[in-house]
């Protein structure tokens, strides 16, 4: 695959970290943040204009002083509910700067429209998994998922052994968060799929659960998304932005015919 040109936002992260931490500076405090909403009143502006408040400029600052005082050693359940409310507004939590990262990269992205690709891709993914067919899921895939199911087939065929690939039901597809690994989005889907559980030798013989073993697994599956779009080198088709980085098996029951 190719990706178009330009730096990697990893390495434009990096380049950036010295002088954005030479920018940086303390956070404003809450009566900081209320006393400079203040001043950019017009009737504020007004009144310091005035003659009167010139000659009381000094006791105008003491009391202001003794105001932010009061303000920030006070056991009011008032003013700490206004101290969180503003620290609340002035701080971006992991979720959404992942979500505004995620969207400067692909502008137009719609997470439930990529849960609802998720959802198309994931009876593939597990029956792939079963049947070690790395080449069906690769476009959907990131390195690290195709090189562990390269060594589970190994494994699998040093045995003598294959699950049945049988997917038949998914749903329960859910965003479960948005985060941050490292500058990159990763988004963590939750499902539960019904799949046979059954396992023959390479006889056919069946060795482990049964044809008619129906049961509902519960999967987390951990996806990231590309730095830049990439490309299909035969036939220039846009390749899925997000690829699948981990995939995890949380629990699993059987069902009761």
């Amino acid at each position: 695959a190719r990706k178009r040109p330009g730096m990697d936002p990893r390495q434009r992260a990096d380049s950036e970290a010295g002088s954005a931490l030479v920018r940086s500076a303390r956070a404003p405090s809450a009566w900081e943040r209320l006393r400079d909403a203040a001043g950019a009143n017009p009737i504020v502006d007004k009144v310091r204009s005035s003659e009167a408040y010139k000659a009381t400029a000094g006791k105008v600052t003491d009391m202001a002083n003794d105001m932010r005082e009061r303000w920030e050693t006070s056991d009011s359940a008032m003013v700490h509910a206004v101290q969180d409310y503003w620290d609340q507004l002035s701080t971006e939590t992991e979720k959404a700067s992942a979500q505004r990262i995620a969207r400067e990269r692909e502008p137009g992205l719609s997470f439930p429209d990529l849960v609802a690709e998720i959802r198309e891709q994931i009876p593939s993914v597990l029956s792939a998994h079963a049947t070690g067919d790395v080449e069906a899921i690769k476009p959907y895939c990131a390195p690290e998922v195709l090189e562990r199911l390269e060594a589970e087939k190994a494994v699998m065929a040093a045995q003598g052994g294959s699950w049945d690939p049988q997917v038949l039901d998914v749903h329960d597809v859910s965003l479960f968060d948005v985060k941050l690994i490292e500058d990159d989005p990763i988004v963590i889907v939750h499902f539960v799929a019904q799949q046979v559980y059954c396992m023959r030798d390479d006889a056919g013989n069946i060795v482990e659960g049964a044809e008619d073993d129906i049961r509902e697994f519960y999967y987390a599956f951990v996806y990231a998304q590309d730095a830049s779009q990439e490309y299909d080198e035969e036939t220039g088709e846009a390749l899925p932005r997000w690829k699948l980085l981990f995939m995890a098996l949380q629990g699993t029951q059987k069902l009761v015919g």
